[in-house]
């Protein structure tokens, strides 16, 4: 009897957490076209191109065009990632745009995630966000997207 019972209690967790569980429907993206290069992110730092390639691990990076402002990229990622399933626009009950960057503002774009409750795939298991600029000052690069 108590093996039953456990297997019961079980079974009600699982169909619990899958019922509560959040899933990825889909995943969307935007990349402006204009690149900027090593060597011009050299030139325009003052640091030495090698250190940029091979110590930050960057060869090229994407910035904004004139019409590549912040919230239309994330309108064209949510576009993009709305395409690729069956959602319509007005099942949608939160939206949110964070803006983020680190040290050097690595590149620029949008993306877009659809999660919804009770997704039977693609598991979140867990998730982290700061995005206040609360250290926004600590490191300040003369180039490439800080001051």
């Amino acid at each position: 009897m108590i093996s039953q019972t456990h297997s019961r209690d079980e079974e009600t967790r699982v169909n619990s957490f899958r019922d509560a569980s959040v899933g990825i429907v889909a995943v969307g993206a935007y990349v402006p076209q204009s690149v900027m290069t090593a060597a011009d992110i050299a030139a325009a730092s003052g640091i030495e191109e090698w250190v940029i390639r091979e110590k930050f691990g960057i060869t090229q990076k994407r910035v904004p065009g004139p019409d590549d402002h912040t919230n239309q990229m994330a309108v064209w990622a949510a576009q993009d990632c709305l395409a690729k399933c069956d959602v319509k626009p007005d099942e949608i009950d939160v939206y949110r745009s964070h803006r983020t960057s680190f040290m050097f503002n690595l590149a620029a774009g949008g993306g877009a995630l659809l999660l919804r409750r009770g997704w039977p795939v693609n598991h979140v298991l867990g998730s982290h966000l700061m995005s206040d600029g609360y250290m926004s000052e600590h490191v300040i690069v003369p180039a490439s997207g800080t001051k």
